[in-house]
């Protein structure tokens, strides 16, 4: 658990401040990103 947690933490800041800036994002654009992540997590 500790592995993953190690990647998230560099994966979720740039996440984050791409959604702080309003960067323009397509829904399903950010549902493909964010897949991989929860399937890590919950694996």
């Amino acid at each position: 658990m500790t592995y993953l947690a190690f990647h998230l933490v560099f994966l979720l800041p740039p996440l984050l401040i791409l959604l702080a800036t309003g960067f323009p994002r397509p829904p399903r654009l950010w549902a493909y990103l964010l897949m991989p992540l929860i399937a890590l997590v919950y694996a």
